[in-house]
């Protein structure tokens, strides 16, 4: 069904990978600045054509992977192909102004752009197959990895949240494989948008935008819904989802499969709605309708100043705890969260230093009046800075100011624990970026620190390393340790430390399969009620968390899937909570078992 590329092919890959840079580097060393440039070129519009070609041979031979992984690495090539158009003839204008210094800033910026067409190339071969640096048999297919080479290492991805306090409902296994390509809408956006932008199909084009919408239904059983010790409650669920995305049309769409590439965007837009309708089989747990909508638009993504604005609506309703109170068979766990994000970024001309500054307010309500208690709002103010030293690497520093302020005074004066409004503040400085064509690597290190107007404070170190290798086209392996600071509903706040595996396989071009799992050791600050004396048994809830699923998805076409999930989630503590208040965290220990199948369609 899935056929090797051709030797004449394979041929042409090798030399497009390897001749890029040797003709840029010759002429170079020749002291031809023009000639260079012009070899340089010339290797990138014959790199993006033939990965034009390849992804038409795969969409003839209906590969799903193979193409979907070529039509990325296409849209990153006529991207940067413009750019070094561009900058050649930034090159030549300089030269003819006999501008010595912006002639060899010009000069070095094409050398950079050859190596990424270099890697992309490379990157380009493994999507089919025809990896230069293994000569024996290969498979023919390869995700898409979120840390891939080719992709922007100013850009730092958010470490993978956990299903706490429920497993997270089942999603594509290709929206873990396929998500975040660095756009810069996608890859803020991160979520639920980000996901959709991976997995989407064609969609259906109305004058300049394109619309893409999805249908999913999903059957589940939870055994323990209520995340209980003892006396668990177990369901079987019912899942209907459906959504509808808008989005500026693509320079992966208008140009691919063409010569003549498209133009990079001045203004990019993607926005959706889309809706969750749940049933448990159990009187407790009434039907109700979870809901996500968000917006993201960029102008001037790709120059020196460039504007970024987001905002992302989700909406929760699955249970979190047990509300011990006689509400308990009728409650709404309705949890609503928006996000609302403004960023300004500025870049040098030669895209080797990026800068930003924004502004973001979150408001997180809750349906139910016994947990309108936790109703807050946070003001943060983010920044970061990064220093491109190779075109695959990365020197990065983050810094957040956060101020969060509960909405209901007169509620947290009643509520069960003590609740704090507070000034938060972190930094961290580290490096992103591909070792090799197989691993790449994220290591930063900070310290944050918290201000709490009632309770404790904190200070402390925090860090983070991600590993990434993938020894063959069809595999992606990562594993990492991440340790934290985070925001709690029980002692202000929680120290995390967190060990974390995945692992990804494509097998026979249609179907993924994955492995996740992570163990995390937590402790939160002291754990009070609003009067001072101790929520527990113990002066700090101490949990070590723990969590195991399989994940997969059969595409019998591009636009259908069958996709199922298994998780185990576990959390064992010695706390207990001495009161009697409809806590916003699970009260104890607990364990549970979810699995999920389900078919969706979607375009």
């Amino acid at each position: 069904m899935f056929r090797r590329m051709g030797p004449v092919r394979h041929v042409l890959f090798a030399a497009l990978a390897v001749g890029g840079s040797l003709g840029y580097a010759v002429a170079q060393e020749g002291g031809d600045s023009t000639v260079a440039a012009e070899a340089a070129v010339a290797n990138a519009s014959a790199g993006c054509s033939a990965q034009s070609q390849a992804l038409q041979s795969a969409k003839r031979d209906k590969d799903i992977i193979r193409a979907t992984c070529l039509d990325d690495k296409l849209r990153q090539c006529n991207a940067n192909l413009q750019n070094i158009k561009r900058r050649e003839a930034a090159l030549n204008e300089a030269i003819s102004e006999g501008d010595t210094g912006r002639t060899n800033h010009e000069f070095t910026v094409i050398g950079v752009l050859s190596q990424k067409f270099k890697m992309l190339a490379q990157a380009a071969n493994q999507c089919v197959g025809q990896d230069l640096f293994d000569t024996g048999d290969t498979e023919v297919r390869e995700e898409v990895d979120l840390f891939a080479p080719d992709e922007n290492p100013a850009v730092i991805t958010g470490v993978p949240d956990w299903p706490v306090p429920y497993i997270p409902p089942p999603v594509s296994a290709l929206v873990a494989v396929l998500s975040a390509a660095w756009s810069p809408l996608t890859a803020s956006a991160q979520g639920f948008s980000a996901d959709r932008a991976a997995s989407e199909g064609p969609g259906f084009k109305v004058g300049r935008l394109v619309l893409h919408p999805g249908l999913s239904l999903e059957g589940g059983y939870d055994s323990n819904v209520f995340l209980e010790s003892t006396g668990e409650e177990d369901s079987f669920i019912l899942r209907l989802e459906g959504y509808l995305d808008i989005a500026t049309e693509g320079s992966q769409r208008r140009g691919q499969g063409e010569m003549n590439e498209a133009e990079p965007q001045k203004i990019q837009f993607r926005g959706g709605l889309g809706a969750q309708y749940y049933h448990y089989f159990i009187d407790r747990v009434p039907d109700n309708v979870g809901a996500d909508a968000h917006v993201d638009f960029s102008y001037n993504p790709s120059k020196v100043f460039s504007l970024q604005v987001r905002d992302i609506f989700r909406r929760t309703v699955r249970p979190f705890s047990n509300p011990n109170t006689t509400q308990g068979s009728t409650i709404s766990y309705g949890r609503n969260h928006n996000t609302a994000t403004l960023d300004l970024v500025g870049r040098s001309k030669s895209q080797v230093l990026e800068g930003s500054v924004g502004y973001t307010n979150s408001l997180e309500f809750f349906d139910a009046d016994i947990y309108g208690y936790g109703n807050n709002m946070t003001h943060r103010v983010p920044a970061s800075l990064s220093w491109l030293f190779f075109p695959t690497s990365a020197l990065i520093y983050t810094f957040e100011y956060a101020n969060q302020q509960f909405r209901n005074p007169d509620q947290i004066l009643s509520s069960p624990t003590l609740l704090s409004e507070n000034n938060r503040v972190s930094n961290m400085i580290g490096y992103n970026g591909a070792i090799t064509e197989r691993f790449s690597l994220t290591t930063m290190i900070g310290y944050a620190a918290g201000f709490y107007k009632n309770g404790e404070d904190y200070d402390d170190v925090i860090a983070r390393i991600d590993t990434r290798w993938r020894p063959r086209p069809t595999i992606t392996l990562a594993a990492g340790y991440d340790r934290d600071i985070r925001p709690s509903f029980i002692g202000n706040f929680t120290v995390v430390n967190r060990l974390h595996v995945n692992a990804q396989f494509t097998l026979s071009g249609a179907l993924l399969l994955g492995v996740r799992a992570w163990v995390s050791f937590d402790r939160s600050g002291l754990a009070l009620s609003p009067d001072g004396t101790l929520l527990g048994n113990q002066a700090n809830r101490e949990d070590t968390r723990l969590y195991a699923g399989l994940f997969g998805e059969y595409r019998f076409r591009a636009w259908l899937a069958l996709f199922g999930k298994v998780g185990y989630l576990a959390d064992f503590t010695d706390f207990q909570y001495a009161g009697t208040g409809a806590l916003l965290d699970p009260a104890a220990n607990y364990q549970k078992f979810e699995a999920w199948l389900g078919l969706r369609v979607f375009y």
